[in-house]
């Protein structure tokens, strides 16, 4: 048995369209992944039923505010399709090498800004939130995402095994 000390996120960098962000985000809460389930009743209990997964939604907090932010929400002329690119630095204490990347792309529609509470004399942070219309998370290898989901093309891929490919089969799909 192994115990040591868990690898943590060192720097990260966030991308929305092509605008870097580093040392201005601070902090991102990435989607939880949850599956949609329904309540079969039985003659005496009922049965979970798996219906696929909740929607997926990203927030991500701003240490500055700028007329970009609005422009994301299509207000004052932007697009609303927009895509999410997180990059981090993940490093361990094991080994020189005990590091590795991770990339996390994200594409969807900004719904929320929250412009926070200004304070004098404070950094002042305001917030985005997106809903997913495509989320693909990637750790070690660049090449190939471990979780890939797309609702609108059913694709749910973990670790390389598409998770609807029975049913889309079924469906006559590719």
């Amino acid at each position: 048995m192994t115990i040591g000390i868990p690898k943590t996120i060192k720097d990260m960098s966030v991308y929305i369209n092509s605008d870097f962000h580093m040392g201005d985000v601070q902090q991102i809460v990435l989607p939880k992944i949850t599956k949609n389930i329904e309540n079969f009743k039985t003659g005496f209990s009922s049965v979970p039923i798996e219906l696929g997964i909740e929607p997926l939604t990203v927030s991500i907090t701003m240490l500055e505010q700028t007329k970009n932010m609005f422009k994301l929400m299509g207000i004052l002329g932007g697009r609303f399709a927009d895509v999410i690119t997180f990059r981090a630095s993940q490093e361990g204490y094991s080994s020189s090498n005990d590091q590795n990347s991770i990339k996390i792309t994200m594409k969807g529609i900004f719904t929320e800004i929250d412009l926070g509470t200004v304070q004098r004399g404070s950094i002042n942070t305001y917030t985005l939130s997106a809903t997913l219309s495509h989320f693909a998370y990637y750790i070690e290898n660049m090449s190939e995402p471990t979780i890939l989901i797309e609702p609108m093309t059913q694709k749910f891929i973990l670790d390389g095994v598409d998770q609807l490919k029975t049913r889309k089969n079924a469906l006559g799909m590719k």
